[in-house]
């Protein structure tokens, strides 16, 4: 991992990410990986599920994926930067309670297919091949029939990697690790408008601001690359959107 950089809030200059310091340790999470994951507590006893087992590159994916998700109507947990003790960074997303895994068999009983959809968008344009049903989260609404669906992870993606992505040009990942049972066709209109909001985004200064402040955080160098790149398939947003929507519907 490179040493992160701070921060210092200039003048005009949009923070894009909460940065957490301290805390402490609850539980490990029992569940698989790509990093390893904890139970941790901030100073204002907020819960968190934390990663600080992980490459600059996963981080750095979490911190622009979380953003442009946000930005898009994607419904996540919140998230933040972790800056502990010496060099030691990483990433917090709130605790989300009692969740289960994505299963098909609740996909006409989701309330919020719009954001659901809107998660299709995000995964297309930041290269994520990893959207698998640990990456998608269930929760109750009251009702037992009724459940909110919540995207989390999105580290293992290519926009952590800003000479593979510019090289990637307008591809996108053609055999994900997907999630069965996804409603594809009712996930199309969030999709859709997702990819205008997007495309409305491409090349502004906040997306640029965002950008990098996320590879300041991490310590990487190329963030005009990774801006221009980003960019570039944010303005493609409608047809990328198109071409995922093809391979995640012939997915069974």
């Amino acid at each position: 991992m490179r040493e992160s950089k701070d921060l210092l809030g200039d003048a005009g200059v949009e923070v894009c990410f909460e940065t957490v310091t301290g805390g402490m340790h609850v539980a490990q999470v029992e569940v698989e990986h790509t990093s390893g994951a904890d139970y941790f507590k901030d100073p204002l006893g907020r819960p968190w599920v934390r990663k600080v087992d992980m490459g600059w590159q996963e981080l750095l994916a979490e911190l622009v994926g979380w953003y442009l998700g946000n930005a898009l109507g994607v419904p996540q947990p919140h998230g933040a930067f972790f800056k502990g003790p010496g060099t030691e960074v990483g990433w917090l997303s709130a605790l989300i309670s009692s969740p289960l895994h994505w299963n098909g068999a609740h996909a006409h009983f989701v309330k919020n297919l719009e954001g659901l959809g809107a998660m299709l968008t995000l995964d297309a344009l930041i290269h994520n091949h990893d959207r698998h049903a640990k990456n998608i989260l269930l929760t109750s609404m009251g009702d037992e029939l009724d459940v909110w669906a919540w995207a989390i992870d999105a580290g293992a993606s290519l926009v952590g990697y800003p000479q593979d992505f510019s090289d990637a040009g307008l591809s996108i990942p053609e055999t994900p690790n997907l999630a069965r049972g996804l409603p594809v066709g009712l996930l199309e209109v969030g999709a859709y408008k997702a990819a205008k909001r997007a495309a409305e985004l491409a090349g502004s200064v906040m997306l640029r601001q965002c950008v990098q402040q996320s590879c300041m955080l991490v310590g990487e160098s190329g963030s005009d690359l990774l801006f221009s790149a980003l960019s570039r398939r944010m303005e493609q947003a409608t047809q990328l959107v198109e071409r995922y929507i093809q391979v995640v519907g012939a997915i069974r």
